[in-house]
C-alpha cells in the first residue's frame, strides 16, 4: 500500500517547514475617574508570505461592571471594523458581544459577523 502512495503521489518535493508567527499585542488602562476607565490596545500580527495586519481599539468601563468599545482591523483593501460590549459578571467572569462591519470590497459578500464572548479571568 505504501508503493501505492508514492506512486499516485510525488512525496519527495513535500515541505513540512512551518510559517514563523510574529504577534504583538499591548494595552494600558487609564483611570479617568473613580468610576471611568479607557484602555487603548493594539495588535500587530505577522506571517512570513501573507500581509501584515494591525488592529487598533479602544475600550471603556463604567464602575469595573459594563463596558464598551470600537475595533479596526487594518489589512490593506480587507479593513474592518468592529462595536462591542459586556458585562462584568463577577471578578472572575464576562460576557460579550461584538459585531463586526466589513469593509467596503467585502460588503457585497457578507453583512457583517457576530461574535459572542464568556470570558474567564484566571487567578494569578
Amino acid at each position: 500500500m505504501d508503493d501505492d502512495f508514492a506512486r499516485i503521489y510525488d512525496t519527495t518535493s513535500q515541505n513540512g517547514k512551518l510559517a514563523s508567527h510574529i504577534y504583538i499585542l499591548g494595552a494600558y488602562t487609564y483611570d479617568i475617574n473613580s468610576q471611568i476607565s479607557i484602555e487603548p490596545s493594539f495588535f500587530l500580527k505577522s506571517v512570513v508570505g501573507a500581509k501584515t495586519q494591525i488592529d487598533f481599539g479602544i475600550k471603556s468601563e463604567y464602575k469595573k461592571l459594563i463596558w464598551a468599545g470600537i475595533n479596526y482591523k487594518m489589512n490593506n483593501e480587507l479593513s474592518s471594523m468592529a462595536a462591542l460590549f459586556g458585562y462584568n459578571i463577577n471578578d472572575r467572569f464576562n460576557i460579550g458581544y461584538s459585531y463586526g462591519m466589513p469593509s467596503s470590497l467585502t460588503s457585497n459578500y457578507y453583512s457583517g459577523s457576530h461574535e459572542f464572548l464568556l470570558g474567564v479571568r484566571l487567578p494569578h
